[in-house]
């Protein structure tokens, strides 16, 4: 079988790496395609650029447009060359979307299936009917993505939470230190410029009270790390006693006492490790005014835990309440009782014991599935 994947971004990438041994597994394959490191080490023919584009937020991407136009000319004729059994959209929707509807226009045979779909429940919902017109398969993380896509009479099918499985592969014993603090400022430029800050003004401002904490910055490679550092430099004081280390982000939430993620992946990966952490995000000003009045975000919650939940589990800080200030208030809980951490652990569990391991396995089941039809 002829399989090409497409993976923009590091949970993606991960993601990918894990269908193709499931799908190899199955049946000996030939892959092609764009991803990151993880599917790269499963087939040297994957082209790794996760390195650039999962750095991109929205003005990176707008600096980056011709970059991004010639990557999706690559991607076409890639395609029509390869003359694959079945094309693997994986998350990215923004590019992978726009990739499926040219093939569509271009009338390419091979199959076209989103795995991850966008979240249309939270917002863009009307991108449902371009995929309805250019998909064969829809493959859900979650039971009540289904019967959106029945709608439109989109093919769909609910197979779980992939990342299930790479975390239960990273997941270790150990006792949790009481005084370690974790930082997880995201993986893209734009993602560290405005949130990081946020966590080094918590940290100098507890830090003031002599109670011996520590802290943790986990950053997704060393590329970020010039960037960090310059970041730093506005924060003296504190900057030289929070340890910095890269692609440790599954040991910290394992190894300390609770945290401060920036909204993403991340959330979702630190619940299953059951650790406590408050939901942070900030960016333009003007931007994050624009999506919360103008209703272009349609769901109450920005953590996938509480969305879920359908109520805050996880403290959000989100857009003007990202302060310092509002993070000493909503952390105290996490940082001195162990009452409230234990009753965390147990909302939490609740949700996460909705999901199963095994996604990619019945992924490919399902695409395998498709392809005999």
């Amino acid at each position: 079988m002829k399989v090409y994947l497409l993976a923009g971004e590091r949970s993606g990438d991960l993601i990918g790496a894990e269908l193709m041994k499931e799908i190899n597994a199955r049946e000996a394959s030939e892959f092609r395609g764009l991803g990151g490191k993880a599917m790269f080490s499963v087939d040297l023919q994957i082209e790794n650029w996760t390195e650039k584009s999962a750095k991109m937020g929205f003005v990176e991407v707008f600096r980056s447009f011709f970059w991004y136009r010639k990557k999706f000319y690559q991607v076409i004729d890639e395609i029509k060359a390869f003359s694959p059994d079945v094309i693997v959209f994986i998350d990215f929707p923004s590019f992978n979307l726009r990739v499926a509807k040219k093939l569509k226009a271009l009338g390419v045979k091979s199959q076209r299936v989103q795995y991850i779909s966008p979240k249309i429940w939270a917002w863009k919902k009307g991108r449902i009917k371009q995929m309805a017109k250019t998909l064969d398969l829809v493959l859900c993380l979650f039971p009540f993505e289904p019967p959106l896509f029945e709608k439109v009479k989109l093919p769909s099918s609910y197979v779980g939470h992939p990342l299930l499985d790479s975390l239960q592969n990273h997941s270790f014993r150990t006792q949790r230190e009481n005084s370690l603090i974790g930082f997880f400022p995201g993986s893209r430029k734009s993602e560290i410029k405005w949130n990081l800050p946020i966590m080094l003004e918590f940290a100098n401002a507890l830090s003031k009270r002599k109670e011996d904490w520590k802290f943790e910055i986990a950053l997704s490679d060393e590329e970020s790390l010039p960037f960090v550092e310059e970041i730093f430099s506005s924060y003296p004081k504190i900057a030289p006693h929070i340890k910095v280390d890269f692609g440790t982000a599954y040991s910290l939430m394992q190894r300390s006492r609770c945290g401060i993620i920036v909204s993403g992946t991340a959330t979702f990966e630190a619940s299953f490790y059951r650790y406590p952490h408050c939901l942070v995000y900030r960016n333009s000003s003007i931007l994050g005014t624009f999506l919360t009045k103008t209703g272009i975000i349609k769901v109450k919650y920005a953590g996938l835990l509480n969305i879920l939940a359908g109520k805050e589990i996880i403290p959000e800080c989100l857009f003007f309440k990202a302060k310092a200030s509002h993070l000493l208030e909503t952390m105290k809980p996490f940082l001195y009782s162990e009452k409230a951490i234990q009753d965390w652990i147990s909302e939490a569990e609740k949700v996460m014991n909705q999901f199963s391991l095994g996604a990619n396995s019945r992924a490919s089941s399902e695409i395998f599935k498709l392809l005999k039809k």
